[in-house]
């Protein structure tokens, strides 16, 4: 079981499960790490207990997938081709999982939020240079101060750090002690 965190991780076995006690069947996902170490992702697929189908539940479990290079969509909503691992188009795909602390019915236990490709490009896209950023800036803080906002102008921009940063010392200068000059 893992604790919260993101983890680099490989489908080791997958497939649907009978429904028990009036719940309904569900999909679920075993990953591991390199380790060994392992956890499963549940989903009934929309199904929910007590009710007939969520859709906002279906397409939670459906965007998971993606992480997973599965798209409903792209397979024609095929979802028995997961069922078997020995042909899961799943099995064996590396994923990264967000694993976070989930209460129900007054129980917390660590479950998989998120699943992540881990080949996705991450948030942020394409930086403007310098000049484009300030220029943007300007416009930003001049719509601030027609909305009434007491905003000043822009001040000259902070100096960077130095590029050449000593990493054995602390910010303050001082060397950091290394495994050898630990006391014991």
């Amino acid at each position: 079981m893992f604790a919260p965190g993101k983890y680099l991780v490989t489908v080791r076995n997958c497939g649907f499960q009978p429904g028990k006690d009036g719940k309904p069947p569900q999909f679920s996902v075993y990953f591991e790490d390199d380790c060994g170490e392992g956890m499963a992702w549940y989903s009934s697929l929309g199904f929910v207990e007590g009710k007939d189908f969520s859709m906002p539940a279906f397409d939670y479990a459906c965007n998971q997938l993606k992480g997973l290079g599965w798209i409903a969509e792209d397979h024609n909503f095929a979802f028995e081709e997961l069922a078997d691992p020995a042909t899961s188009p799943i099995f064996g795909k590396q994923a990264e999982i967000v694993v976070k602390p989930d209460t129900y019915d007054g129980v917390t236990r660590n479950k998989i939020k998120f699943i992540n490709d881990p080949n996705a490009p991450r948030a942020g896209g394409e930086r403007m240079d310098a000049g484009s950023a300030g220029t943007f800036a300007e416009k930003l803080r001049e719509q601030l101060r027609r909305a009434g906002k007491n905003v000043p102008a822009a001040s000259a921009p902070r100096p960077r750090p130095s590029a050449a940063v000593n990493p054995n010392s602390s910010p303050m200068g001082a060397p950091i002690p290394g495994l050898d000059d630990a006391p014991f």
